[in-house]
């Protein structure tokens, strides 16, 4: 249960934001599987008995999940595998939490290792391969429609979606806007864009009459910044580095986000993200008019490449 629960984005926006592909119990792994996802390397003194206790010690419960980032971010929450060296961590574990991560509060079985994940995206696919059969997976709601952030061509099987996904990612544009109050950290919150390797399309000031697209650009009027970013998964990738909508709930569960940092309170919030792929859409079309087309807002219109 506290599993699920971290892993939900939840309304408190504490947990990872991860899409639930499939789910299932089973007694016991076989042999290809346990040697599969086990975390400890040939050689290494704990991996014997691990694949020993995955193999006999059941039941397991497997978890098929999809997430921006996901073996980067799975990897930080866990934590680090309990027996393990920094030396034998793999290079997503870089970040992890201090204190011990999930493992760390909830250690189970001989080796104290509790939850293993994938290493890399392409282990990700063999083990759901050889861990689920076609007909236990399927497509979120979230993972098309109005509330998609991952966009993803859910007319395929989950398997073979996902492999086309991770051979060629689609690029996609989220919009992002630097409210008034924190304009003069434009500087710092364009470090963030550049850590999260979004490309900035567009940018132009806006002064936006006061009533008019406050849910964007804040509720007290004055000029903001407004950025058209794009990667493979700019809608959730902007809305992760900007946390919770909530200043107050971004300094408890995500403390280096935007919000966290340069946020006063839920009104003036310091930034704002798309929530989702047609939202972006909309708002791009709103703020970032074809060249030409009347814009309104007193700014001046986007120019290429910007």
């Amino acid at each position: 249960a506290a599993l699920l629960t971290s892993w939900r984005w939840g309304g408190g926006g504490g947990g990872l934001g991860a899409e639930l592909l499939g789910a299932k119990t089973v007694d016991w792994l076989p042999c290809y599987a346990c040697s599969e996802v086990c975390p400890y390397p040939a050689g290494h003194g704990m991996r014997g008995g691990f694949e020993d206790a995955l193999s006999e010690s059941g039941p397991s419960l497997l978890l098929a999940v999809r997430l921006r980032d996901g073996c980067r971010r799975v990897a930080e929450w866990l934590g680090p595998v309990p027996g393990l060296t920094p030396s034998h961590e793999h290079a997503s574990s870089h970040g992890r939490d201090p204190t011990g991560g999930f493992r760390g509060r909830h250690p189970a079985g001989p080796s104290g290792c509790s939850v293993v994940a994938s290493r890399d995206v392409r282990a990700g696919l063999v083990q759901l391969a050889c861990l689920f059969e076609g007909g236990e997976l399927a497509w979120p709601e979230s993972a098309t429609g109005e509330g998609a952030t991952l966009p993803i061509d859910t007319s395929v099987g989950v398997l073979e979606g996902l492999r086309e996904d991770a051979a060629n990612p689609r690029r996609i544009t989220t919009v992002a806007v630097v409210k008034p109050e924190a304009r003069q950290q434009l500087h710092k919150i364009l470090k963030y864009v550049r850590r999260g390797n979004l490309a900035i399309r567009h940018l132009r000031m806006l002064a936006p009459p006061k009533g008019e697209w406050e849910g964007m650009c804040g509720a007290g009027g004055g000029a903001c910044v407004a950025m058209l970013l794009e990667r493979e998964d700019a809608v959730a990738t902007w809305a992760g580095l900007c946390g919770p909508e909530d200043p107050a709930v971004a300094k408890k569960h995500s403390e280096l986000s935007i919000r966290a940092i340069f946020g006063a309170s839920q009104q003036h919030n310091a930034v704002h993200a798309s929530p989702s792929l047609a939202a972006a859409q909309r708002e791009g079309a709103l703020l970032f008019p074809p060249q030409g087309s009347p814009t309104r807002g007193g700014g001046p219109p986007p120019r290429p490449g910007r």
